[in-house]
């Protein structure tokens, strides 16, 4: 489940735009590079001599073989992907590819020789790196899967490689004594070691026809023995399964093999459930800030708080004694759902304080059996008079003696520097961590090359001094710089990684991924450390105190670190050869393969899926950083921008005294007479009227624009911009009874919302005014106005510059921590109004929403207003196992039930292909959107809808309806989505559209029960609000007594029928409410007369709702006129005529016309909007149709513009 962590938010609060910070990023991209291009090395599989040869016996490259082997889209980290990198006598990867992966489920070691280096034979850092993973699979109880295929030890390497290879084969004994077990899979000739490798093995596979084994090949044998024998009849597959016994299976080929093995690991005993949370937060801050943050040149100290900042889930951290040694953070967190303690070198030198406190904590953190991290950027301890006098040599002890007494799982990250006792002090590879990973700028010795260098140089003055010798300052000079030079390259983390002194280089940005999945391992079996550490230090009566994280301690502070909040951006997916998504959703480091993208890059298809018979699939993102995002412009968009382009020039030349009126295809005229005093702004009375009549009657119906303190402070001071005032007027102008307007409202609200307009386009698109959030806010509440007045041309124009103002000024990520605590709010509660709204009018074939849930990281809006510790939407729509939101956050809820309104668009009224599966099919989108919606009764109480009114909001005379606005508008949505979903129409279409001509009956008529039940809880929500004396609705909410009334209409004239008379009830019902609510909204009136002509036969209501399914029960007409029901654009557009359905055809609904295609994004028109220049205010008299056409795509305006 997702747990929100006690532990508190920190925020940062550097400003990454500062110079040394983008420099920091320039001072990378050199070192990141050279780290791909090494990596890129590593991973060679040997010359393309080897590789043909390999491959035309038929066999599968290691690579490949452990991509078949690993689960679909499992993550595998790869270790000692640099040993013998560099390195004289070794090949790439040291002949042994090596990991951690998900096999069947479970956690597996998984080794691999490379027989195309060298036949597989071991070298001296083959057996290393055996070694060490062989370790670290035994320590975490990993089972191990070896591919083997190996011509044993190197023989020119014999003296460096016997003496340790030895241990390889005592490892796996003592495995099998503990019961951890490893299973061989050998596909080739494996010689000598490599033989003994599948005989020590407690299940081994060969593959017939290829596998091979035997301690002496055939050449030795003739020349030891003088027998002559063939390589088959001495140690192939069917000798050791048949006369030796050494093969318990035998595989037909190599794919049957590693089937063979998958099997063989999911017959182990099903692992231990993990620790950690199943669907941790990811950290507040993106983790590309890190190479911004970190200064490349290890001398100068970096905040490793702000780095901290991203890694940790949710970006909470709880400090151990922050205000005491303080160049040592030590720190409690969580990484991946997983606690952990932190102890990170603040600066790079540690005194006698950070000692001290780094030894309290480590057993603190023993004591709650907590893993350690480790993040290392250290020079060593302090040095001098004063740091001796103040015990550093004992301190500094403790420190050390606490690290190596640690029962408690450690993992080490060397982000700096790491010498001298310092390395020893924060758990170095002699300090056993279970997991060790560098940074590329990473070093480690016994201290820097300069300041060793400059010790032996002193050492050799005073030698020579001593023996009486004159010293040859030359010679002196060279002979230092050549052991510098070579402490340099000994001490940089491409020779330690190549020596096997870590586990791999990885790039900082995957530092919280590689972190993760480490946890994910070192915590399977548990994780002990209270024993070993109560008989050193015994927690006092303060420190159980301190421990407990649930509860505030003084001790436990936010941290003093500052770091800017930087939007959130995201990173592009991962490319072929780089790390995938871990099962918590996190990216994996590039040393990790994405077992689908194993393409390497050949079109139209590359060798690896040529050898496989796999479709070939292409990533879009870039292989190195820093990773821009793919360039997907097709070339009719790259002839749309130009025509843009070639508009914005001419636009900006235009006389700007021709300003005329701005009126769409349907504006009315300008209104006369008495109406004039709605030329301007009225007088202060008329606006704090108006806005108790907003607040009472609009706010949160279903948008909420404006904090009402704020709102009316900035009344008072006159500071709100008069388009944001006009806009304003004219919504609450609907529901003011003020004797200012008598019976004129329709044309104050024109008037105003012409003159909002006329003055949001002059402004926007000069040189001298900077779009804010009141521009958007202004912007879309016009946009209500123009859609439910059926003027959809101007509307979608209007949505469309309101997404494009909230994407340029970033409301859709997180706010700023600079930003004042209302003006954090109100960015939060303007970008979901505008998310709201272009959900809320996309129900219809050719308006699919313009804004894309995964682009939206800002945090759901919450009751209190802080929003701290709510989710993003993404974490909501993917059916979490718990609540994330409180049952009083109704505004986030109405949020979460749009995204599926969104959703449900995209699958029944745009009929995208989408999944494969049929609807019934658990793994069919129909059934991942029923799922999403079914998690939302976990926040719905159970009462009935009129009760809950009752019961949480208190109904009486003095209300205000307000209150209970987006609890009234989530339940309906919620309703109304089943309703759609389930739609008998919609869904037939549907099964339609994908040729499923069996349908299960049970599901039709599951189907039809559910579309009645939440048709009839929709109208009886109405009813409800209406007996409670409700006096202002959402415009919205005709639409939703328009569905489910059309429901109701079929049951009623349904020959089978069995309670059509309760069936008329609900009808009439939503009839009702239409007509008694069609004052303030226009477009009710429309739906009415559309829902009083649909007048279906019972053929056709009998088909609709019958179990069978039938494709052709509808004719052309029929179907037209039945999606016109259902399309809240067409409802609403009082252009449409009505024609009932059993008499004439239905009015065809063009998507030339009048909407917005399928293809839609207003991306496309970033130049148009926001790169203008010239001193002149945009001025044309049909601009709205020149906006409407550059974002729609219809360049017939712009080609007009652009010949004249």
């Amino acid at each position: 489940m997702t747990s929100r962590s006690a532990f508190p938010v920190t925020e940062s609060k550097v400003d990454l735009r500062q110079p040394h910070y983008q420099r920091n990023r320039e001072e990378w991209q050199p070192i990141l590079d050279k780290f791909h291009a090494a990596l890129a090395q590593s991973s060679i599989e040997g010359d393309q001599k080897s590789i043909s040869r390999h491959c035309g016996r038929g066999q599968l490259l290691p690579r490949d073989r452990i991509s078949l082997l690993l689960d679909q889209d499992s993550p595998f980290l790869e270790l000692g992907t640099f040993a013998g990198y560099g390195l004289e006598n070794s090949n790439a990867c040291a002949n042994l590819i090596s990991g951690i992966g998900s096999v069947c489920g479970r956690m597996c070691l998984v080794l691999s020789h490379i027989p195309t280096q060298s036949g597989g034979a071991w070298n001296e850092y083959t057996v290393i790196k055996q070694n060490r993973v062989t370790e670290i699979a035994t320590e975490n109880d990993l089972p191990i899967v070896a591919l083997v295929q190996s011509a044993g030890v190197f023989l020119p390497e014999q003296f460096r490689v016997f003496h340790k290879g030895g241990q390889i084969f005592r490892d796996l004994a003592v495995r099998s004594q503990l019961g951890q077990l490893s299973c061989a899979v050998v596909f080739g000739s494996s010689t000598a070691g490599g033989a003994y490798h599948p005989a020590l093995s407690d299940y081994t596979i060969f593959v017939q026809d290829q596998a091979q084994v035997f301690l002496g090949g055939p050449p030795l044998v003739k020349m030891a023995t003088g027998e002559v024998i063939e390589a088959e009849e001495l140690g192939g597959a069917k000798i050791h399964a048949s006369v030796t016994g050494l093969a318990d299976q035998i595989a037909t080929d190599e794919f049957d093999a590693i089937r063979k093995a998958r099997d063989w690991v999911s017959s182990l005993a099903a692992p231990e459930p993990a620790l950690g949370d199943a669907a941790p937060l990811p950290p507040r801050y993106s983790a590309e800030d890190v190479v911004s943050l970190v200064d490349p040149d290890i001398r100068k100290p970096f905040d490793m708080g702000e780095v901290l900042l991203r890694i940790v889930d949710d970006s909470r951290v709880s400090v151990f004694k922050p205000s005491y040694g303080r160049n040592l953070i030590t720190s409690w967190a969580k990484i991946n759902g997983h606690t952990v303690g932190i102890v990170a070198n603040q600066t790079p030198v540690i005194n006698s304080d950070e000692a001290a406190k780094g030894a309290q904590f480590i057993r603190l953190c023993n004591q709650q059996d907590t893993p350690v991290v480790f993040m290392h950027n250290v020079t060593g301890f302090m040095v001098g008079s004063k740091a001796e006098h103040a015990a550093i040599i004992k301190r500094g002890a403790q420190l050390v003696s606490a690290v190596s007494c640690s029962k408690v799982p450690h993992i080490s990250i060397i982000c700096g520097a790491s010498y001298g006792a310092g390395n020893y002090a924060m758990c170095g590879r002699a300090y056993k961590p279970r997991f060790l990973f560098s940074w590329p700028t990473g070093r480690c010795s016994v201290m820097g090359a300069e300041q060793l260098s400059g010790v032996m140089e002193t050492i050799e003055r005073s030698s020579a001094e001593s023996r009486g010798t004159a010293i040859v300052e030359e010679e002196l000079k060279a002979k230092v710089g050549r052991f510098r030079d070579r402490v340099q390259r000994d001490s940089e983390c491409y020779r330690t990684s190549a020596v096997g002194l870590d586990d791999g280089i990885i790039d900082p940005r995957d530092t919280r991924d590689v972190l993760g999945m480490c946890l994910d391992v070192v915590t399977k079996t548990g994780v002990s450390g209270a024993e070993a550490h109560r008989v050193l230090a015994p927690p006092t009566a303060e420190v159980v105190r301190l421990l407990n994280f649930s509860t505030p301690h003084p001790h436990l502070h936010h941290p003093t670190w500052s770091n800017e909040s930087p939007s959130e951006r995201g990173r592009p997916a991962a490319t072929a050869g780089t790390f995938f998504r871990s099962a918590a959703g996190a990216h994996a480091h590039r040393v990790l393969r994405r077992k689908k993208t194993r393409c390497s890059g050949e079109k139209p298809i590359c060798a690896f899926c040529a050898r496989l018979g796999h479709e070939c699939r292409y990533d879009d993102g870039p292989l190195a950083p820093p990773r821009p995002a793919p360039d997907v412009a097709s070339s009719d968009s790259a002839n749309l921008a130009a025509r843009v382009a070639l508009l914005e020039s001419r636009l900006s030349l235009m006389d700007p005294n021709s300003l005329e009126t701005l009126s769409g295809p349907h504006e009315d005229p300008p209104p006369a007479g008495g109406a004039n005093k709605f030329s301007c702004l009225p007088s202060v009375e008329v606006l704090q009227d108006a806005a108790d009549v907003y607040f009472r009657h609009c706010q949160n119906q279903p948008y909420c624009y404006f904090l009402e303190s704020t709102f009316r402070q900035r009344l008072h001071e006159g500071s709100l911009p008069s388009y944001l005032l006009y806009s304003f007027m004219a919504v609450a102008t609907r529901f003011s009874t003020h004797p200012f307007f008598e019976d004129h409202h329709a044309e104050a609200i024109e008037s105003y919302a012409r003159l909002a307009w006329s003055e949001i386009l002059e402004k926007s698109f000069s040189d001298d005014h900077d779009v804010d959030v009141s521009t958007v806010q202004a912007a879309n509440m016009l946009a209500v106005i123009d859609f439910v007045r059926g003027r959809h041309r101007l509307a979608w124009t209007k949505i469309g510059l309101s997404v494009r103002f909230a994407q340029s000024l970033r409301l859709n990520t997180e706010p700023e921590p600079w930003r004042s605590p209302s003006e954090k709010v109100e960015r939060r509660l303007t970008f979901w109004s505008v998310y709201l709204l272009d959900k809320l009018v996309s129900p219809g074939r050719y308006r699919p929403p313009t804004l894309l849930d995964g682009d939206c990281t800002l945090r759901l809006p919450t009751l209190d207003g802080t929003s701290t510790d709510a989710p993003t939407l993404a974490f909501l729509t993917d059916v979490p196992e718990s609540s994330l939101l409180r049952a009083n956050d109704h505004f986030a809820l109405t949020i979460f039930m749009a995204s599926v309104l969104g959703q449900i668009v995209r699958f029944s009224f745009q009929q995208t292909p989408g999944s494969a599966s049929v609807p019934w099919d658990s793994r069919s989108e129909y059934a991942r959107i029923y799922g999403i919606l079914l998690s939302f009764e976990t926040y719905s109480d159970s009462a009935s809808f009129p009760t809950t009114l009752e019961h949480d909001f208190g109904f009486g005379s003095s209300v205000e309806f307000s209150v209970f606005g987006h609890f009234c508008f989530s339940q309906a949505l919620y309703h109304l989505c089943h309703c759609l979903l389930h739609h008998p129409f919609l869904l037939r279409q549907r099964l339609k559209l994908q040729n499923s001509l069996r349908v299960p009956p049970t599901f039709l008529g599951e189907s039809v029960r559910r579309s009645k039940d939440h048709a009839t809880s929709l109208a009886q929500l109405l009813q409800a609000l209406q007996d409670c004396g409700c006096q202002a609705y959402p415009s919205f909410y005709g639409y939703c007594a328009m569905v489910a009334g059309v429901i109701h209409r079929l049951h009623v004239v349904n020959q089978g029928e069995s309670n059509a008379r309760a069936a008329k009830g609900l009808y009439e019902a939503c009839l009702n409410f239409l007509d008694s609510n069609s004052g303030p909204w226009d477009h009710y009136k429309r739906m009415s007369l559309a829902l009083q002509s649909f007048q279906p036969d019972s053929s056709i209501s009998t088909g609709l709702l019958s179990s069978s399914f039938s494709p052709d029960i509808l004719s052309s007409e029929q179907t037209e006129t039945l999606w016109n029901l259902v399309d809240y654009g067409w409802l609403s557009d009082s252009a449409r005529p009505i024609t009932p359905l059993s008499t004439v055809a239905a009015l065809q609904v063009t998507p030339e016309e009048d909407n917005i295609s399928m293809d839609y994004t207003p991306d496309i028109s970033q130049g148009f909007l926001d790169g203008l220049e010239g001193d002149e205010i945009l001025r044309h008299d049909n601009i709205e149709r020149l906006l409407f056409g550059a974002m729609n795509g219809n360049l017939d305006a712009i080609t007009e513009l652009s010949t004249a």
